[in-house]
């Protein structure tokens, strides 16, 4: 990866979030992206998100990253026998002109190393990799448990 590349999903997430815009690359737009705070000892952390796909055909995100964690992975809830249990997803397909929604009880990211605190109030980047190679780096604002709980239903 020449240095060049490395810095494209950070000059993205920085016009993003100095903008105050939506990320957009790849035919992918996050809307309501937030991580849940967690207890100051807590390794693993939940990210959230709702992913738009306007264009006409399926997009595909295989995996994450950040630097501020070690290790992203995609899960789905499920419930099995009454007990609710983490299934990893080596991918998430966003259906063409759809979207596809990362909320508690369903798809969601597991941020999971913290490299420092994370509290709420701060911001988080993450980069969504697609599998066509297409990258959307993600300015995502740290809420405390059950501020965000909801916040697809709140209206701005």
């Amino acid at each position: 990866m020449s240095k060049k590349d490395k810095l494209r999903p950070a000059t993205l997430f920085w016009l993003c979030f100095l903008l105050g815009a939506p990320a957009v690359a790849a035919d992918l737009t996050v809307k309501e992206p937030w991580v849940r705070e967690g207890p100051p000892s807590a390794m693993v952390l939940a990210g959230y998100m709702t992913i738009e796909n306007p264009s006409d055909r399926p997009q595909i995100v295989v995996g994450a990253s950040s630097p501020v964690f070690h290790d992203i992975e995609m899960h789905r809830t499920e419930i099995r026998d009454g007990v609710a249990r983490m299934v990893e997803q080596e991918r998430l397909e966003v259906p063409a002109g759809g979207r596809l929604v990362l909320e508690p009880g369903s798809y969601h990211l597991m941020l999971m190393g913290a490299m420092a605190p994370v509290r709420a109030g701060d911001t988080v980047e993450i980069v969504l990799r697609l599998n066509d190679g297409g990258q959307v780096a993600v300015a995502v604002p740290v809420r405390k448990a059950g501020a965000g709980d909801h916040a697809h239903h709140h209206h701005h």
